[in-house]
């Protein structure tokens, strides 16, 4: 097992946290104000990623191991994206509040209660939409699944080629969660969760217990997509 420092001195991988994210386990850190410990990560996971960092060309990640990477839950690359749905549906509640447009309310409670929250997802989702289709006037799930039904295409576009060859997974920390605010971010956000809910990206990883989008956001409202591996060394 390898502490962050330990990784870094490597040689291979400077940012330990966008990388690999949170640590495989964590021992004690011998400091009273930190209750959570000190990450460490396993070596094997550590040595595919600095494989993978040898083995990158024009955006792609080769390993000859490829198929059992995708399938692995903690990642081994840095990410195309980390995104919380949260950050942008927060700002956009301001904003109506702020301008006394009428909109739909949305509470941060009830984590431990995925069926309990998904209404509130959808709320939210439906104010990113009005936010950035303010024309469209969404109002209700199936308007909502048309919407994203359209843009997903669209959506393809979003990041240079191999994109979407990617893989969406749970992210733990929140460092380097894109935290953009704009109307143009809003629509950002809004055309991955379109590519996650349409399986333009793999997803079994989040999909496993749930095949409902706004379930699968209430229980992990942050993500990561990662990169795809393909069976090649350069």
């Amino acid at each position: 097992m390898l502490t962050e420092i330990e990784i870094i001195n490597r040689g291979k991988i400077k940012d330990v946290v966008l990388t690999l994210d949170d640590g495989d386990m964590h021992s004690p850190s011998g400091h009273w104000a930190n209750t959570s410990g000190t990450r460490i990560y396993s070596l094997g996971r550590v040595e595919i990623a600095e494989s993978l960092i040898n083995n990158f060309e024009n955006g792609i990640y080769f390993h000859i191991d490829a198929d059992e990477i995708n399938k692995m839950i903690l990642p081994v690359t840095k990410p195309y994206i980390i995104i919380d749905y949260r950050i942008i549906a927060k700002e956009i509640r301001y904003i109506y509040e702020s301008s006394s447009r009428p909109y739909l309310p949305s509470f941060p409670g009830f984590e431990a209660y995925v069926k309990v929250r998904r209404p509130f997802v959808l709320l939210d989702l439906i104010n990113i939409a009005n936010y950035t289709y303010p024309k469209k006037n969404i109002t209700n799930e199936n308007e909502l699944f048309k919407l994203m039904d359209e843009i997903s295409e669209s959506a393809l576009k979003l990041f240079p080629t191999p994109w979407p060859n990617a893989i969406a997974r749970i992210q733990v920390l929140k460092k380097h969660t894109f935290s953009g605010k704009s109307q143009n971010a809003a629509l950002k956000i809004l055309k991955i969760i379109a590519l996650i809910k349409n399986n333009k990206i793999s997803s079994d990883h989040l999909f496993k217990n749930t095949d409902d989008i706004f379930e699968l956001l209430a229980a992990y409202p942050l993500l990561r997509i990662d990169h795809k591996i393909y069976n090649k060394i350069k």
